[in-house]
């Protein structure tokens, strides 16, 4: 098998990411559609469990683009580069990304933890709390910034889009958040 260390651990997250963010626009578009906010909420609730998800990817792959700017990867087998203008525009990315996320990251985490991926039976007057916190309008500043700051990545020469598991097959990796916006 042929890899390229953290080149196959960056285009793994970038299609990861690509994927969720695919579900979360699937999802939006089936909730606007909804006429009952029970239903609505419902649905935003999946939206945040996949938001969830799409966060620890961009930091993971946040710390594979930094040790390329910094230069400070320790894989021998560097591939990729970052140009100047290109660490700038990310830093700003990741800067606009990290304070959006910041607001909503503790709703976020909660309302996963405690009504989307998992229940929580131990505070059940906390629940409706919770759940007049599923509101897309909350998180809109960072459902924004996440199709910017992708932008930004997935257009970096760090990604190796193939790999050789064996020696008679390849696999491709696609990825892409395309034109697609998120609105509430």
């Amino acid at each position: 098998m042929i890899l390229h260390g953290f080149q196959v651990r960056g285009t793994q997250l970038i299609v990861t990411i690509s994927n969720a963010w695919e579900d979360i626009l699937c999802v939006s578009q089936i909730r606007k559609q909804q006429n009952s906010d029970y239903k609505k909420k419902l649905l935003f609730k999946y939206e945040i469990v996949e938001l969830r998800s799409i966060i620890k990817n961009i930091e993971k792959l946040q710390s594979i683009v930094f040790k390329i700017i910094d230069n400070t990867n320790s894989e021998t087998d560097i591939h990729g580069f970052i140009s100047e203008e290109q660490s700038r525009i990310l830093k700003e990315g990741f800067r606009n990304y990290h304070s959006a996320k910041n607001k909503v990251e503790t709703d976020l985490l909660e309302i996963r933890k405690k009504i989307g991926a998992h229940r929580d039976s131990k505070e059940i007057q906390n629940i409706g709390t919770l759940w007049n916190k599923l509101d897309p309008i909350l998180f809109a500043p960072l459902l924004i910034e996440i199709p910017k700051l992708f932008g930004s990545l997935k257009n970096l020469d760090i990604y190796d889009w193939t790999r050789i598991p064996d020696e008679n097959s390849i696999e491709i990796y696609t990825s892409g958040l395309g034109d697609f916006t998120f609105s509430p």
